[in-house]
């Protein structure tokens, strides 16, 4: 992920093939930690409280990791839905036809 920001950094219009397989993995990275700290909440409802369980960061993590989650699977919509369609341009850039005002000149 960090050779991919250094390459971007170096040469923002460098198309990497790869760029796709980082985001997948980002999301699944997300969904393995959620699953941790979940794990983590039930196990100490499970045994009671623990010396030096952190109730209230493990329910700050499971926020903060889904907010993240949530963003990089919109990107990842954003970025990769459209592109799969035969449709112009415009909606590889994100703005969809049905949206788009045009100016009829007489």
């Amino acid at each position: 992920m960090y050779y991919y920001y250094f390459v971007i950094d170096l040469n923002p219009k460098a198309q990497i093939w790869w760029k796709r397989y980082i985001t997948q993995m980002q999301i699944a990275q997300f969904i393995t930690v959620n699953i941790v700290h979940w794990s983590a909440i039930g196990a100490a409802y499970i045994r009671g409280d623990c010396i030096g369980y952190n109730t209230i960061g493990n329910y700050l993590g499971v926020f903060i990791i889904n907010s993240y989650l949530l963003l990089f699977i919109k990107l990842y919509m954003d970025t990769y839905k459209y592109k799969r369609t035969n449709e112009p341009e415009a909606v590889a850039n994100g703005v969809h036809k049905a949206t788009k005002k045009v100016n009829k000149v007489d």
